[in-house]
């Protein structure tokens, strides 16, 4: 009975916590972010285990090129953290193209002198997606609606030359009947 109880303990002692986690739902969506601007977006997080954790975001995918998290940090019982995502849209990027991505929330036993975990903690992940699109700039856009104006107008400008030329030569025609009577 002895070891029995012993080996109870024991399984008790020395089982795993699952810290528990709050996290807003859905992706972190940008939208459109114009080029060779940023943009910041965040997300909260909140310990509902009564362990403190150390909190280790990273990015992955097109939008890690673009785009950085914030730094690790520890996250006490009953605690929220908001997590920022910078994008920063390049000059280059091609209009119209969605970087996507996902934001990984990894939790780990906090090793701070002070704030350390007691008690074994299974490391897990949170994932969150991330997206955001090149959009023109305003003086992008300008152009793009100046250089079709352009051509319109000369257009136009051939087209009413056109009709003078073609409307003059009936009315030379006429002219000239009447002169031969």
């Amino acid at each position: 009975m002895k070891r029995l109880t012993i080996f109870v303990v024991l399984l008790v002692l020395i089982q795993p916590v699952f810290a528990e986690f709050a996290m807003s739902p859905g992706p972190v969506d940008f939208g459109n972010v114009t080029v060779g601007s940023t943009a910041r977006r965040g997300f909260p997080i909140q310990n509902r285990g009564d362990q403190p954790v150390m909190v280790l975001p990273s990015l992955d995918g097109e939008i890690a090129k673009i785009a950085s998290v914030s730094d690790k940090t520890v996250l006490l019982p009953g605690d929220s953290i908001n997590v920022q995502v910078h994008v920063s849209m390049p000059e280059n990027a091609p209009i119209g193209k969605t970087y996507k991505g996902r934001v990984w929330i990894r939790i780990e036993p906090s090793t701070i002198p002070g704030l350390e975990t007691t008690g074994a903690i299974i490391k897990q992940a949170l994932i969150k997606d991330v997206y955001a699109t090149a959009a023109p700039s305003p003086k992008v856009a300008a152009r793009a609606v100046a250089f079709p104006i352009d051509k319109i107008i000369i257009i136009l400008i051939l087209a009413a030359l056109v009709i003078l030329v073609i409307l003059k030569k009936p009315i030379e025609k006429k002219k000239r009947k009447r002169k031969k009577k």
